[in-house]
C-alpha cells in the first residue's frame, strides 16, 4: 500500500504544480492610463478624479470604478489610473477647494468649482451624455489623455 502511494505522490504534485501555474495565467488582464490635468486653479484644494462606466456615468450616488484623490498644487498635473479592467469608461475631474466632495453652484445653477471630463468635453446645461465623454482602455498602457479644467480663474 505503501508503494503505491508513494508512486503516485510524484505524479500528483506534477499536476498540482501544472495546475497551480495554468490558473495563474488565466489572470485577467488590466488596463492603466494615465491623465494629464491642465488649468489647475491656483487655489489649491483636493483634484478628485472618478473612473465611471455608461451604467454609473451621471448618478452622482454611483461608486466610481476607480477613483483617485490628491492635492492641487501645480498647475498641470499628472495622474495615472492603473490595474482597471478594459473597457469604455468617462473620467470626470473636481477641483474640490473646500474638501466637501462635491460640486458646488452659483444660485444660477452655475458650477462654482473648476471640473473637466474625458475628450475635454465642453458643458453647455448639463453633464455631457456618455457618447461624448466615452474612452476606450485596452489591456495594458493606453494613450495618455489631457482634460483641460474649466471654470478656473
Amino acid at each position: 500500500m505503501l508503494s503505491t502511494l508513494g508512486r503516485g505522490l510524484p505524479v500528483f504534485v506534477f499536476a498540482l504544480i501544472c495546475a497551480a501555474t495554468a490558473s495563474a495565467g488565466t489572470e485577467p488582464a488590466r488596463a492603466s492610463v494615465r491623465v494629464t490635468i491642465d488649468n489647475v486653479s491656483a487655489r489649491g484644494g483636493m483634484m478628485r478624479l472618478g473612473l465611471y462606466t455608461e451604467q454609473t456615468y451621471g448618478d452622482d450616488s454611483a461608486r466610481p470604478v476607480a477613483s483617485l484623490d490628491l492635492p492641487a498644487t501645480a498647475p498641470t498635473q499628472n495622474v495615472e489610473f492603473t490595474n482597471v479592467p478594459p473597457g469604455t469608461y468617462a473620467i470626470e475631474v473636481l477641483q474640490d477647494f473646500n474638501f466637501d466632495g462635491k460640486m458646488d453652484f452659483s444660485w444660477l445653477g452655475l458650477p462654482l468649482k473648476p471640473y473637466g471630463f474625458s475628450r475635454d468635453a465642453r458643458v453647455y446645461v448639463s453633464r455631457p451624455d456618455f457618447a461624448r465623454v466615452k474612452i476606450a482602455l485596452d489591456a495594458g498602457a493606453n494613450a495618455p489623455l489631457t482634460i483641460h479644467l474649466r471654470n478656473s480663474e
